[in-house]
């Protein structure tokens, strides 16, 4: 009995030690590990300042080109076509006789009956050939006045309260891609077409050189408003929060980055007005801020330049 005394005392004496050593062994390879400190994540992000700047807010449209004044000539009599006194391409006056129809009957003689140009213009089409049967409902020639002509679009129902009579407008063809022809919004339909939501629009362009010719495809924008702004960014600096409607941008301060609230203005060629919300001389985050948050760590690798520095 008094040994199995012995021998548990022994066991609880040799497992008491085991665990004190077990604890001090721990001890000392806590104490003698390197302290391992948490390290701030650091993001890289390019900044860019906000410039002065106009911006211009343009609608662009496709549409085509039409002689101001396009008329089809008419015989006043029957018959049949005898000569044309002009060419295709000929600049005519008013009262010019463009064509001679025979409307002789047999056993009859009359005198060739002149149809005259009724506008001053350029010979557009001539239809028929000659000894074709003219009537007072077939046209004989098209004249059209080529020293202005209209660029002819349609735009939509949202554009409508943007866009005046008035407005500047600049056309475009593929027959000159280096030109550029600039004219007058002259005329907005009244009414929508009921089937495309859209509105006629009528831009006059002043064509001294005839380089403008009907039926040519046209792309046609118009600047409809304008407004210079102190500061204005890439559009690529804007953070957007759609539920709220806000927008926000990230601005360097030392070494974090600082979340602020703007209030935006038009927007073309890839800037953005800023309204309120930034400061002379504030450097706008415009890379890498899709990883920030308000206050993080920040290392700036480039400045860009905007355009307007360059």
């Amino acid at each position: 009995m008094r040994k199995s005394v012995w021998l548990l005392v022994i066991v609880i004496v040799v497992f008491s030690a085991g665990v004190w050593l077990r604890i001090r062994q721990l001890k000392t390879l806590k104490e003698m590990s390197p302290i391992q400190e948490e390290k701030e994540e650091i993001t890289a992000v390019e900044v860019t300042k906000p410039v002065e700047k106009r911006i211009d807010l343009i609608l662009s449209y496709t549409g085509s080109i039409k002689g101001e004044n396009q008329v089809q000539v008419f015989s006043e009599v029957p018959g049949k076509l005898k000569e044309y006194k002009v060419r295709e391409g000929d600049e005519v006056k008013e009262g010019q006789v463009i064509a001679l129809i025979d409307r002789g009957v047999t056993g009859m003689e009359y005198n060739l009956a002149r149809v005259e140009s009724p506008i001053n213009g350029v010979v557009a089409s001539l239809p028929l050939d000659i000894g074709a049967a003219v009537a007072p409902q077939i046209p004989v020639a098209v004249i059209v006045n080529m020293n202005r002509i209209h660029a002819v679009f349609e735009a939509g129902e949202k554009d409508i309260g943007k866009l005046r009579e008035g407005k500047k407008v600049i056309v475009r063809v593929d027959a000159y891609p280096s030109i550029t022809f600039p004219g007058t919004l002259a005329q907005i339909s009244p009414v929508l077409n009921p089937y495309s939501h859209t509105v006629t629009c009528r831009a006059i362009i002043p064509n001294p050189q005839r380089k403008l010719k009907p039926g040519m495809y046209a792309r046609i924008d118009v600047k409809v408003d304008s407004y210079f702004y102190n500061f204005a960014l890439p559009e690529q600096a804007l953070i957007e929060d759609a539920e709220k409607g806000k927008y926000y941008v990230f601005v360097a301060v030392d070494t974090r980055a600082e979340k602020k609230e703007v209030e935006t203005g038009l927007r073309a060629n890839g800037f953005v007005g800023i309204k309120s919300g930034l400061k002379k001389d504030e450097e706008v985050i415009v890379e890498g801020k899709e990883y920030l948050k308000d206050g993080q760590k920040i290392r700036i690798i480039k400045e860009t330049k905007s355009q307007e520095e360059l």
